[in-house]
């Protein structure tokens, strides 16, 4: 996405996602907090501007004695080109 560590450490994951997008990433979010972990496919806003569609998967975690949560995101680029290629 583009964004440098700092960058990512220091900003909210809702910071990352379009506005159309955030209804869905809230209702996941509740999910993650019941159930300690969740995905959520949202499109995601790349430090460039560009708009991409992600997979975010997050888990609930402890860190240096706290809860955190853990997140991998996936770029879907690839993987909707070649679904959309099928159809």
């Amino acid at each position: 996405m583009g964004y440098s560590r700092d960058e990512l450490l220091n900003k909210t994951a809702t910071e990352f996602i379009i506005l159309k997008s955030s209804k869905v990433f809230a209702e996941k979010v509740r999910e993650l907090y019941r159930n300690g972990q969740a995905a959520v496919q949202v499109m995601a806003i790349c430090k460039s501007g560009a708009i991409l569609p992600v997979e975010l998967s997050m888990w609930l975690i402890e860190y240096k004695g706290k809860q955190a949560i853990f997140s991998i995101v996936a770029d879907l680029t690839k993987r909707k080109s070649r679904t959309n290629a099928k159809v």
